[in-house]
């Protein structure tokens, strides 16, 4: 144990991305389960590092790290408060682009993290299943069946003792992964969002607010009772303390109660007076100012064009509030060009994930599901190409026959 501890020392106060590979590569054998979730951490810590590896997975003394948690996670030596540590390690680097989530090997720990979950989350704490959630989300990675149920139980089972920060990344999470807790988790998160709410920080509460929205609109489902105490909270605060992002949220939140919710709780909202002006201003300039034309873009106007069908790029609504990928407006049409960020992952167990390796789905993401909603309230007709399909087109004749065919389906007179 002493040395495990003192193994553990030098993990953390690794100062470079070389030095800590070097400690892993001399070191591993006598690493214990501590000591492999810390090093995780560690390289989290360090990936804004000049001389991190542009993806450390391809790093041999990386694969070994990865291959000793998976063995970890089999014969039951990786604990709760450690799974939790690596998983959240793991989401983050991906996050910054560090680690690709792709990767086999990645995929194959990832699995094993899942199904060790299943053991672990009824020893978790609070933000240790606040922290597992959140990677999951983070990752795109929808859990499956068996690893959902451990998390919601332990959801129900912690969500008296979370903290404000806990209650909101666990929200976010379900949201952004599509996946609507069952009755009694639900009812013990709204519980903890009622408790937390008043003394949530700001982007806090705009994580919370959205996700509440995002899933009520995309699951067709009432505003839950603990709605109302979110915007009363958001009015205690000043427009000042929200960084951008937060703003942002805020006003989709807004889009998404005015335009695609329902129930009895929508009159006993109050809206903050900055709500129309700070916050809308933020979306608004985001929505001119973050614009990507990517190649598939370029490649789907330029066969309309071919086609004799006027069309524009990246062109915004009468409303101002949404930059759509084409537009053909002699139609009334917007088309959207989705690539793999606008569906979800599933893992072993989930919708069709094959053993040791998430798939994409064509499950939307919630965000992607709001987006369309919204679209098909401003336009006549709106037209999707996944990036599945068009990847799977062999030349450019079969996708002039692709796109032509979308067209014509639309109502657009497409020359023979």
């Amino acid at each position: 144990m002493g040395r495990a501890i003192a193994l553990n020392k030098r993990i953390v106060n690794e100062a470079t991305p070389e030095g800590l590979l070097r400690l892993v590569a001399d070191e591993l054998p006598n690493f214990n389960d501590v000591n492999v979730a810390t090093a995780f951490s560690t390289f989290n810590k360090l990936c804004g590092s000049r001389s991190f590896p542009l993806n450390i997975a391809a790093d041999d003394g990386f694969r070994g790290l990865m291959a000793l948690a998976r063995t970890m996670c089999a014969d039951g030596r990786l604990k709760a408060r450690e799974l939790a540590n690596l998983t959240h390690a793991v989401a983050k680097m991906s996050a910054a682009g560090k680690l690709a989530a792709a990767d086999a090997d990645v995929q194959d720990m990832l699995a094993a993290l899942e199904e060790r979950v299943v053991h672990v989350a009824s020893d978790m704490k609070p933000q240790e299943v606040s922290n597992t959630v959140y990677s999951f989300a983070v990752l795109g990675r929808e859990p499956g069946a068996a690893a959902r149920g451990a998390l919601e139980a332990a959801v129900m089972r912690v969500g008296p003792d979370m903290v404000p920060q806990a209650v909101a990344n666990t929200a976010w999470s379900f949201a952004t992964l599509g996946l609507m807790p069952g009755a009694e988790a639900r009812a013990a998160l709204e519980v903890a969002v009622v408790r937390t709410s008043p003394s949530m920080k700001p982007q806090e509460l705009a994580n919370t607010l959205w996700s509440v929205l995002a899933l009520t609109a995309t699951r067709d489902l009432p505003l839950p009772a603990c709605y109302p105490s979110l915007w009363w909270a958001a009015c205690g605060l000043d427009v000042g303390s929200f960084k951008d992002e937060g703003r942002r949220m805020m006003y989709h939140a807004h889009m998404i109660h005015t335009e695609l919710v329902s129930g009895d709780v929508l009159e006993e909202v109050t809206f903050p007076p900055w709500i129309m002006h700070e916050a809308r201003e933020a979306w608004m300039r985001n929505i001119r100012h973050d614009v990507t034309v990517s190649n598939s873009h370029k490649a789907v106007a330029s066969i309309i064009g071919e086609l004799g069908i006027r069309c524009e790029l990246e062109c915004l609504s009468d409303c101002g509030c949404f930059s759509v990928d084409i537009v053909v407006p002699d139609d009334d049409i917007a088309l959207e060009f989705d690539g793999p960020t606008h569906f979800i992952n599933t893992s072993n167990g989930g919708k069709g994930g094959a053993p040791g390796q998430a798939s994409r789905t064509s499950t939307k993401t919630p965000k992607t599901e709001l987006r369309d909603k919204f679209l098909w309230r401003r336009y006549r007709t709106v037209l999707f190409v996944p990036f599945f399909e068009w990847d799977a087109l062999q030349g450019s004749a079969a996708r002039k026959v692709y796109v032509a065919a979308k067209l014509r389906a639309a109502g657009v007179s497409v020359p023979a």
